[in-house]
């Protein structure tokens, strides 16, 4: 009996799900709040696992491999404690086999440890010491070596893994890959995004989806030149963090059509308009074509004020519907509240991605409204205007009080102009300094007429479940002490699961947030 069992003297003992774990701090590197990014993990995977079941049915089977009937094999390729295979083991059905890597000797020593401990057979859930991307690379060359399911979890960027990976996994399998770099994604280090990820930022408040997308577009860049293409599943902003499940597949003929999912940013340095574009597009006969010319000028249509250019970035879909479908299916499950311990926040976020449009990054309204120097309408009642103008609007999972929508940026001013012409009394713009962007937008009469009655379809459907966490302005711990650790060990810090930290939407983030939120926290920076 687990439970019955004390911790030597000297260690520690813990539990998280169905795992519990011995450790002496400063072996391995543990990270106990990171409880939301192993139970997402644990739900993926299950999922993915009845996905290949299905495709096996239907003989839409694309893995070379023989099938095996015990199940998948997965690699985790940065495990230090141990805890996240074990969860893996003990919570998902239908695995042959774990691969529990580390390079650190003491940290693989913990692993066998809480092997044992837990009573796992160390035949199937295999402790491994071997630098990660050289382990990855061996098992490239033979595809019945090749894993299902890879985990890269690694305490800063995964771009020095993503080589390896996309070769390790196996054609249909599951990459699922954390980056706590965040301040270096959000552009607030423009030189090291550049270096790490050859991706130039813009700064703005939508950085966070900017940092997933510059993360889909490294990754892609590495499976293109093995003429493989990836399928995200779904990709998430979460507290300092970023993580993001993707499929990837052998296909020379997506390989080609590379520059139809890449592009650039192009936005306004004054009042934040922007509009991206892609890098090709393909031609009436079906084959990818450069795009011929920009879609802006140098100077912004609204303000004036020069535009900057961002990216390369991925501008297709960071999510697939149809797999948001099937795990917020399983979530909506009496037995799945019992199965996570952070079950709401799943089922609240996810559905926040289940409604976001395809539309890549969004907008803050309070920011637009701060640039025409307006008081804020309300949210409900902005994209309730969009809606009446014909439009589509979501909300985001990267902020409570962002909206992403297909309407041109031409509409979204001419609501605010609206709102102007609505306030009493209307605001005299003679008032506001010349060739400010305020002058120079709201002096523009507005061709629509906006409608800020409140509609139901503008409406979130997911506004009663748990969905925003404050950022209590935490970033991951330093390194476990001891001797001198690779860049290639150890998991990620989290934030505490705290719902009295939950952001209603259209809530107006504090100060401090705002900075988190651009990137300026210094998450991922030690």
């Amino acid at each position: 009996d687990m439970e019955a069992k004390t911790a030597p003297p000297g260690y520690a003992l813990l539990t998280e799900g169905k795992a519990t774990v011995v450790y002496k701090e400063g072996d391995a590197f543990y990270n106990p709040i990171q409880e939301f990014n192993r139970d997402l993990s644990i739900m993926v995977i299950k999922q993915f696992i009845k996905l290949k079941e299905k495709e096996d049915k239907l003989k839409k089977r694309v893995s070379k491999k023989p099938v095996n009937p015990n199940g998948i094999d997965i690699l985790e390729a940065l495990s230090a404690t141990g805890l996240r295979s074990i969860r893996y083991w003990n919570e998902i059905e239908g695995i042959n086999k774990i691969i529990v890597n580390d390079l650190d000797a003491s940290a693989v020593e913990t692993i066998q440890a809480n092997l044992e401990w837990n009573g796992i057979d160390q035949t199937r859930c295999v402790p491994n010491q071997a630098d990660c991307k050289a382990y990855m690379y061996q098992n490239a060359f033979d595809e019945a070596k090749r894993f299902d399911v890879i985990d890269l979890d690694p305490y800063g960027s995964a771009s020095i893994f993503l080589d390896a990976a996309v070769q390790a996994i196996d054609n249909g399998g599951l990459l699922c890959i954390t980056c706590t770099d965040s301040a270096v994604l959000c552009g607030a280090h423009p030189e090291q995004l550049f270096a790490t990820y050859q991706t130039a930022a813009v700064k703005g408040r939508h950085c966070h989806e900017f940092g997933v997308r510059t993360i889909l577009k490294e990754l892609n860049g590495h499976a293109t030149r093995y003429k493989r293409s990836i399928q995200p599943l779904f990709s998430m902003s979460i507290d300092f963090y970023f993580r993001v499940f993707v499929r990837v597949f052998d296909s020379p003929k997506l390989t080609q059509q590379s520059m139809t999912r890449i592009g650039n940013l192009y936005q306004c340095g004054a009042c934040g308009s922007f509009t991206t574009q892609k890098a090709g597009q393909l031609s009436p006969k079906g084959c990818p074509v450069l795009t011929p010319h920009l879609p802006v000028n140098s100077r912004c249509e609204f303000c004036n004020a020069r535009i900057k250019v961002g990216g390369p970035l991925w501008l297709d879909p960071i999510h697939s519907t149809d797999f948001l479908d099937t795990v917020l299916e399983h979530l909506k499950t009496k037995e799945s509240e019992s199965m996570y311990k952070t079950h709401k926040r799943m089922l609240g976020q996810l559905s926040v991605c289940r409604e976001e449009l395809e539309n890549p990054l969004f907008y803050v309204l309070s920011d637009l409204c701060n640039t025409v120097k307006l008081p804020c309408p309300t949210l409900l009642g902005f994209r309730s205007a969009l809606v009446a103008a014909g439009y589509k609007v979501s909300g985001t999972h990267c902020v409570s009080n962002g909206f992403k929508t297909d309407a041109p940026n031409e509409v979204i001013w001419d609501i605010l102009r609206s709102w102007h012409l609505m306030q009493e009394p209307v605001k005299d713009i003679s008032t506001l300094a010349p060739h400010t962007p305020a002058y120079n937008i709201l002096s523009v009469a507005p061709k629509i007429t906006a409608d800020f009655t409140q509609k139901k379809e503008a409406a979130s459907a997911s506004s009663n479940l748990p969905r925003y966490i404050k950022n209590p302005g935490m970033g991951p711990k330093c390194r476990a002490g001891g001797k001198k650790r690779s860049l290639n060990e150890g998991e990620d810090d989290d934030k505490m699961e705290d719902e009295s930290n939950i952001v209603e939407e259209g809530e107006q983030p504090s100060k401090k947030q705002k900075l988190e939120e651009s990137g300026a926290s210094g998450a991922g920076e030690q």
